[in-house]
């Protein structure tokens, strides 16, 4: 990962959007974790009284602005 994070290899366009595909999936994935969490609020009629706060810290770059494996 090191010698592609310092373009001393690059990687091929199918490697790349194989890359993309998997951090899209994890969005995805936690996307829909959140949204059973929230139906369960809402189920147990919770919703007003609760206040849900998400964070990050950052996103990836794959291969946006030439450069692989970075953080945004």
């Amino acid at each position: 990962i090191m010698k592609v994070w310092k373009e001393e290899i690059r990687l091929a366009p199918e490697d790349v959007a194989y890359l993309a595909g998997c951090y899209d999936g994890e969005v995805a994935f936690s996307d829909a974790q959140i949204g059973h969490l929230l139906d369960a609020l809402s189920s147990m009629n919770l919703m007003e009284n609760t206040i849900v706060i998400l964070t990050a810290d950052h996103g990836e770059l794959l291969y946006e602005h030439e450069n692989y494996f970075g953080h945004e």
